[in-house]
């Protein structure tokens, strides 16, 4: 299956955060290509830093229930914690 991931971090190291989410995609899927990053500003949610974001597209054999969630594997992995909704991250990971 081919999919669209975006990846999204704002806490720590953002840009150590996507290139390491990058190379966890990339040993447990086909990576196809991968954007630039960008910084973008919070929407929503409470005060925070500047988001840097990414998206990838990757085939992967996986159904999309299951690719799901390898991805929120691998944003637990990564010290993910969903404690606020909108809030800062170490990782997002979305499927898209």
């Amino acid at each position: 299956m081919r999919a669209v991931v975006a990846l999204g971090a704002n806490l720590k190291d953002p840009h150590s955060a996507i290139k390491l989410a990058i190379a966890l995609l990339k040993e447990s899927s086909d990576l196809i290509a991968v954007s630039s990053a960008y910084s973008t500003k919070p929407v929503g949610g409470p005060l925070q830093p500047d988001y840097v974001n990414a998206v990838c597209i990757l085939d992967s054999d996986l159904p999309a229930r299951d690719l799901l969630g390898l991805l929120h594997g691998i944003e637990k992995s990564m010290g993910r914690v969903r404690v606020e909704r909108w809030g800062p991250r170490i990782i997002d990971l979305d499927l898209i």
